[in-house]
């Protein structure tokens, strides 16, 4: 998950589901959660009932009993590694609904907004360096340049190509 501090993004990431019980289930309503239940609530989702949501949270001793949905919800399926997954709900859900997934093409081309037309420079520029240490953070290997060319553009409009060091600053 990418976090930057001036939105930009286009579509509205308020619909998850959770499952809990107990205090967790609480907690999740507090924090903002839109689909709150247990087991029948997977039961719901298995169904076909429940289908109109971007992600789905749980905690930790909910996660096995979530494994015959693995090929229902695909990549919308909670894990630890993703943050998905965790006892500490509240926080999870925070994390998800200020966040901003991303991913790499084949050729490891990463396409992120980092800003609209209406933000200032410095708007853009503390975004793009939030994005930046975020990939950064990511890599793996240590040889090699990790980031070969840094371009900024405008949805169909002409690419500008950046100094990567002026960015990181």
């Amino acid at each position: 998950m990418l976090y930057v501090r001036y939105g930009t993004l286009r579509v509205s990431r308020t619909s998850e589901v959770l499952i809990h019980q107990g205090e967790a289930a609480e907690a999740a309503k507090r924090a903002g959660g839109n689909f709150v239940g247990e087991e029948e609530l997977i039961q719901q989702v298995a169904d076909g009932k429940v289908t109109d949501f971007d992600q789905c949270l749980c905690t930790l001793e909910f996660l096995n009993k979530m494994k015959p949905l693995q090929k229902i919800l695909k990549e919308k399926m909670p894990t630890t590694r993703r943050g998905t997954a965790s006892d500490d709900i509240a926080a999870a859900i925070d994390k998800y609904k200020k966040g901003h997934p991303y991913k790499c093409d084949k050729e490891g081309v990463v396409n992120i907004g980092v800003g609209m037309l209406s933000f200032t420079d410095s708007e853009v520029r503390i975004n793009a360096s939030a994005v930046l240490s975020t990939l950064a953070s990511h890599r793996i290997a240590t040889k090699g340049k990790f980031f070969r060319e840094l371009v900024i553009s405008y949805e169909r409009g002409p690419s500008y190509p950046l100094d990567f060091n002026e960015w990181t600053s």
